[in-house]
């Protein structure tokens, strides 16, 4: 959309609001909205608590896919979301989705084929700290992880998985946060939304490992090579090398990551053909794919801080 700027007296200049953006949230004259300022863009909002939005789903033929589904207008911003089923039983699983990951969202009102969930007491500044926190999380998982492979404490593995349902939560609403207000430290939505996306499915293969192992039945014979458990400490290592170069950009790091990745999976490929014990196989193989998904972030990261490349060159 465009518009015209109009010269009001001195150094003042004005743009007009758009008549149906005004009418959808009742902004009248005298009132005061939001201007967030980021480079070249400048984004107009009203003022939190205005910019309210409801939905309403109906879960009723949904299944297994009903969590998935309240996660997913959970993602997307919406306040207030109506939830219709046939089945009263189903307010179980709408309760175990909202208590598991959807921060901030509480049943309101419930009827025998519907419920009413409403985002409560949520503070919408916070994505900077909860991305940090996320990422640190990761690190923990893989050192905890580490730990109990290589002393072969199969019962702190548990821990660990516990850690991946607070990443899940903090990865939901990270997405919440960018689909309904963006973030002012980030340019680009797209390319910080597709890392929180893999923050999530690296926590995820951490898990599958750590549910592999605990299901074990011979755990007393279960003996990991000195190659798998080391190739496993160099991946965990490689994302927290991403991890610092996130928040302080190296264009020598980046080369260095490059360069590793094609040795780690060289590495990987040689020891899964070596092995033929599945314990190890499993390591092996989620061991590449966690590298895979952290070098898959590196794009997204150069996209969004590409003005800096360009100022190093």
């Amino acid at each position: 959309m465009r518009r015209k700027v109009i010269q009001i007296a001195g150094s003042t200049k004005m743009v007009s609001l758009p008549h149906k953006w005004c009418k959808k949230y009742d902004i009248a004259k005298g009132e005061e909205i939001n201007l967030d300022i980021n480079e070249d863009k400048i984004s107009i909002s009203p003022l939190s608590g205005s910019n309210i939005e409801k939905a309403e789903l109906d879960v009723s033929e949904l299944e297994r896919m009903s969590i998935r589904a309240i996660h997913a207008m959970y993602k997307r911003g919406v306040d207030e979301l109506r939830v219709n089923f046939k089945d009263p039983n189903k307010i179980r699983d709408i309760q175990s989705a909202i208590g598991k990951e959807a921060m901030s969202f509480e049943i309101i009102e419930q009827g025998r084929d519907y419920c009413i969930i409403k985002s409560i007491a949520e503070n919408l500044e916070e994505f900077g700290p909860i991305l940090r926190r996320t990422f640190l999380l990761v690190v923990n998982m893989a050192n905890d992880m580490e730990l109990a492979l290589s002393k072969k404490d199969f019962s702190r593995l548990k821990e660990v998985v516990f850690l991946e349902e607070t990443n899940n939560r903090y990865t939901t609403f990270c997405r919440r946060l960018l689909n309904k207000k963006g973030a002012s430290e980030y340019n680009k939505i797209g390319p910080i939304y597709y890392i929180v996306e893999e923050l999530e499915n690296i926590a995820d293969y951490y898990k599958f490992i750590c549910k592999w192992y605990m299901d074990f039945d011979n755990k007393k014979n279960l003996k990991l090579s000195n190659e798998a458990l080391d190739i496993f400490k160099e991946v965990n290592f490689y994302f927290k090398e991403f991890y610092e170069l996130f928040y302080k950009f190296d264009s020598k790091k980046i080369n260095k990551l490059y360069e590793k990745r094609k040795l780690l999976i060289d590495k990987c490929l040689e020891q899964i053909n070596k092995n033929t014990q599945e314990y190890c196989t499993v390591l092996l193989y989620n061991s590449w794919t966690i590298l895979q998904h952290t070098f898959c972030m590196i794009g997204p990261y150069m996209v969004l801080k590409a003005g800096k490349i360009v100022n190093e060159n």
